[in-house]
């Protein structure tokens, strides 16, 4: 990430490609939208202008003493420290007598005035409007929210000055405070407020165009609203305006609403244009809909601004789904997880959404956490699919496995069969630059790696422990700037290898065939941790001292029994790459392998149990016996492939093959990004218990707090947010202990709220607010005795099948503990810790999870059967019924009650 010296703090409106204007973080979607349509069609007539961007916005609040607004800004640089005076804005942090300008903010803007006379005549007056990073978005549209600010003398540099400070003082008026609380947005952070100074146009007539009717929802016709003079009055309501109704495939009106004794036509010329205009916008923004303010003075049409329409006829409330986090993260996760995780998510996606030149709301981002849980926003999501790749409301539906009453809802969107179209087109393109893309994957991933292996390495071998809190906080930060291009690349290969699913799923209609495509990738990390972990048990069971020590669960004396073995050399290199593991490994409050070894000890001799062979359990159904060989798995995979194209027309042919082969690379990269993340997890960890041992009072608080602490455990640091932290590191160890008090509270009422949300029941889909526990669905009965005609049906994940006494895990350490080799294991989720287990077990069958899990790609690489998202598995069977397994059909039935 750039410093914010080298972040430029205005940029030109219709500059140059590439120049920057068109990142949505940087200058706002207003600017980023006008910008991005002059890119594509420099026909469309602009007003000169320029943008002043939300660096020179956080600056102007850190010069102004306003730095508790502007979180994570604590200084500003002594170049722009500078004040130049201007009358003072009303606003909360900002109101002093005068209002104090950075010296580099101010020079930027009074060159960028003066740069607007290159393009012809210095204008007498300006518009200046607000470009917010959460406004104009395909979510929410803040409008009239921010103030506006029109015929400002462009002559006169204070006036120009005192329009900006007052439109970024909008920003904490009451209108927008309350917007964004109904919206539900919590933490806004100030200082996300780009300003879009243009010329001003005196128009004839002025207005609104809607490229979709907002009453009918049809996206066969457009609206427009307009007025003699200033459009402002049309978008604000002072004025009932003319309303024409156009049909756009062919340019006819439809209906026309004037009022009596005001009727104004709209020119012919005109309406051609505001059709043209209409066609030109939606190109751009992928067919999503736009609303466009215009203005035409008599000669030329004018686009003022433009942004993707958030209304529909119908009312709407979001809906919320845990399908793509329950695997993963389907438990209550503490507030520094999900504060980090959702800062991170949402930089990563502005990026991406950027590079593909679509508006990204952090504000209303994709995940949101309910009841201490994560859940993914549909609407958002089907949003941002609709604009890339022009996805129905019911193709997101199917994707989400919504309820039928769920789909029935009124979408945030419509996409036209021309936006589907265009849907297509992007696909073709992510084919076409498929090798390159994943040129790249694999570079900034391998590369990612190796670099956080070396650091976690450092911080490991004790290079933490000299830290001061502050050392500790730049380097967590650091580390959180440096994982947003990962995670940029994480989110871009799960959406590549999403699409490449579907479209094998379309061509293919055969899920077995599917899944055999996708087994024995090869090069995937977890599958190398796992053959190296079996490299240690053969090792273990061929040393004594290892052999005894393991067996006997001597396993906290690990280092003093194992000194000048072979396996203690084998096992602390293992622990350097791969100890960043551990159960909930994207918990960043779950210790990790390499700070508990006993763990991993305990894992080994886990799989040193061979147990009994399980071939007998029931006479009628054949049994899986060996796990097939890696060889093995290949060649059956390269069989599968043959049979997939054997299938298909000549035509097809070639374009299934390149389908199935970019699967199978992205399947293998989206594998191993998680792997990196789950590592630069346990790196941020590192850090955190650094500041944790250094304001809890059991660990040494004295050096940084005078003697006394500010927690009272090093626990309690996860109780806290992100933001939490921000505010409290850079304070003096006096000014910490004066807020003790409150950060205790903090802790406790946090701590509280995840005891009672670890109580409730968690809906899969819900719609608006959070069900109250009594709608929540009742679990299924478990499994009782004597039946044997219970089947439970999931997504056959690994071909194969397995008849054996189930061994239903709670938690890993269950399994770890008590697990025989040889059953089958049957869970709620899995992370990467739990795959070892694999090796053990006859067969997997998960609650949560689908084709391209983690689950069913380890599965997969070790050749037994498994069967994920199996709904009520670890409730309909006990641990030592008998099941038998079917990863071909996805089904797990029961055929023998364990014994009382």
């Amino acid at each position: 990430m750039r410093e914010a010296t080298e972040v430029p703090l205005v940029l030109p409106l219709c500059g140059a490609a590439n120049s920057g204007a068109e990142d949505v973080a940087l200058c706002g979607a207003k600017a980023a939208n006008l910008n991005r349509v002059y890119a594509r069609c420099g026909e469309v007539h602009i007003p000169a202008g320029f943008v002043i961007t939300t660096v020179a916005h956080k600056l102007f609040l850190v010069v102004n003493h306003s730095a508790s607004s502007a979180p994570g800004t604590t200084s500003a640089p002594d170049e722009m420290a500078a004040g130049s005076g201007t009358p003072c804005v009303e606003a909360p942090d900002v109101c002093e007598e005068r209002c104090r300008w950075p010296e580099a903010v101010l020079r930027a803007i009074e060159a960028a005035l003066v740069g607007m006379t290159a393009a012809g005549p210095a204008p007498a007056l300006v518009a200046v409007r607000s470009s917010g990073a959460c406004e104009d978005s395909c979510v929410s549209a803040y409008a009239g929210l921010h103030d506006t600010f029109l015929d400002v003398d462009a002559g006169d540099i204070a006036h120009v000055l005192d329009a900006v400070a007052r439109c970024w003082a909008s920003e904490k008026s009451e209108r927008a405070e309350a917007y964004r609380i109904a919206q539900g947005v919590r933490d806004y952070q100030y200082g996300n407020l780009g300003v879009v100074i243009q010329a001003m146009v005196h128009p004839q007539l002025a207005g609104v165009l809607f490229t979709v009717n907002p009453l009918s929802n049809s996206t066969a016709e457009m609206v427009i609203n307009y007025s003699i003079g200033l459009g402002d009055a049309v978008v604000s309501g002072t004025v009932v305006p003319e309303q024409v109704v156009i049909d756009k495939k062919s340019g006819n009106v439809v209906t026309q609403t004037a009022q009596e004794g005001t009727e104004v036509a709209l020119p012919a010329p005109l309406c051609t244009s505001l059709l043209r205009l209409a066609r030109v916008a939606e190109t751009v923004s992928n067919r999503f809909p736009q609303d466009i303010e215009w203005a035409w003075d008599g000669a030329t049409l004018w686009m003022l601004q433009t942004r993707p329409v958030t209304t529909a006829p119908q009312s709407r409330q979001d809906i919320f789904s845990n399908k793509c986090t329950k695997e993963s993260m389907g438990y209550v996760i503490t507030p520094l997880t999900f504060s980090t995780f959702k800062e991170l998510i949402d930089s990563s996606m502005s990026m991406l959404c950027a590079s593909q030149g679509i508006p990204y709301s952090a504000e209303f981002g994709i995940y949101d956490l309910r009841r201490g849980r994560v859940y993914q926003n549909v609407n958002v999501t089907g949003a941002l699919s609709a604009r890339q790749f022009g996805a129905t409301w019911k193709q997101t539906c199917e994707e989400f496995e919504l309820p039928e009453e769920v789909c029935r809802l009124s979408p945030a969107y419509s996409v036209s069969a021309w936006g589907m179209v265009t849907g297509v087109t992007e696909v073709i393109k992510m084919m076409w630059k498929s090798g390159t893309f994943l040129a790249d994957v694999s570079g900034v991933v391998t590369a990612s790696r190796n670099d956080a292996l070396r650091r976690f390495a450092d911080a490991c071998q004790s290079e933490c422990d000299g830290m001061h809190l502050s050392d500790a906080f730049a380097e967590l930060e650091k580390l959180l700037r440096d994982f947003i291009g990962l995670g940029r690349v994480y989110m871009d290969v799960s959406i590549h290898t999403m699409v490449y699913s579907s479209l094998l799923t379309e061509l293919l209609h055969d899920p077995p065939l599917h899944t055999a495509l996708l087994t024995g990738l090869g090069d995937v990390w977890t599958a190398t941790q796992n053959e190296r972990l079996l490299g240690l048990v053969q090792l273990a069971e061929k040393e004594e001292r290892a052999k005894y020590l393991l067996l006997t669960g001597r396993h906290d004396e690990w280092r003093e029994q194992l000194q000048g073995t072979e396996f203690l050399e084998a096992f602390t290199q293992f622990l350097l790459e791969f100890g960043f593991r551990g159960d909930r490994e994207l918990e960043v409050a779950c210790p990790r392998w390499l700070e508990r070894p006993p763990l991993l000890l305990r894992l080994v001799a886990c799989l040193m149990d061979k147990g009994t062979d399980c071939g007998d359990c029931h006479e009628d159904v054949p049994v899986r016996r060996a796990k097939p060989s890696p060889q093995e798995l290949r060649v059956n995979r390269d069989a599968a492939v043959q049979m997939a194209l054997s299938r298909q027309s000549f035509l097809l042919r070639t374009p299934t093959k390149h389908v199935i082969g970019r699967l199978q690379e992205t399947t293998r990269w989206k594998e191993n990004a998680k792997s990196v993340v789950v590592l630069y997890i346990a790196l941020a960890r590192c850090y955190l218990r650094r500041m944790a041992s250094l304001l809890a009072a059991d660990e040494g608080a004295a050096t940084d707090c005078g003697g006394e602490s500010v927690l009272q455990s090093a626990e309690d640091i996860f109780y806290l947010s992100l933001d939490d932290l921000r505010e409290l590191v850079p304070l003096s160890p006096e000014q910490r202990l004066e807020h003790r008090q409150a950060v205790r509270a903090r802790v406790e009422v946090n701590r509280r709220q995840m005891q009672q949300h670890e109580g409730m029941v968690a809906p899969d889909v819900f719609v608006g607010a959070f069900p109250a526990a009594s709608n929540c669905p009742a679990a299924v009965a478990a499994s009782s005795p004597g039946a044997t005609d219970v089947v439970v049906t999931g997504v056959g994940a690994s071909l194969g099948t397995s008849v054996a006494p189930a061994f239903v895990a709670a938690s890993i350490s269950d399994a770890v503990r008590a697990m025989p080799a040889g059953h089958v294991l049957v869970c709620q989720a899995t992370d990467p810790a739990w795959t070892p287990l694999f090796l053990k077990a006859s067969a997997v069958v998960v609650e949560y999870g689908g084709l391209l899990s983690h689950s069913a790609i380890t599965a997969r690489e070790l050749g037994i059967p498994a069967v994920v998202g199996a709904s009520h598995c670890t409730t309909v069977f006990h641990t030592g019924d008998v099941i038998a397994v079917d990863g071909r059909y996805g089904t797990a039935k029961l055929v023998k009650v364990a014994s009382p």
